[in-house]
């Protein structure tokens, strides 16, 4: 991610290439949360909510999505305080985010 940020700055990459996830809210999360990605292309999407050894906690969606901003949420409340990734993998791509759940 910092990688992608310097070379952006430096405007060595087209941002158009790379799909982008970020929450919409404040870094901790609580309660339901909303999340934003915009996918340069239609590709296929599965979205994911890892613990801190990248183990499934939940598989949010799996699905063909098309090419635009596409936002989803998750309810925190069920899980308990602590660090998590949500991951983002589409057909050549892999982001995550760590994001810490503060109920």
């Amino acid at each position: 991610y910092k990688w992608l940020l310097r070379r952006l700055r430096k405007n060595d990459v087209i941002p158009k290439e790379f799909p982008y996830l970020f929450p919409t809210d404040s870094p901790y999360l609580s309660e339901v949360v909303s999340f934003r990605y915009e996918l340069p292309f239609p590709t296929h999407v599965s979205i994911t909510l890892l613990n801190t050894e990248h183990e499934v906690v939940n598989k949010i969606f799996d699905l063909d999505q098309i090419k635009g901003i596409h936002y989803f949420t998750i309810d925190t409340s069920q899980y308990p305080n602590g660090f998590y990734f949500v991951k983002l993998t589409t057909s050549d791509q892999k982001i995550e985010r760590r994001v810490e759940i503060k109920n």
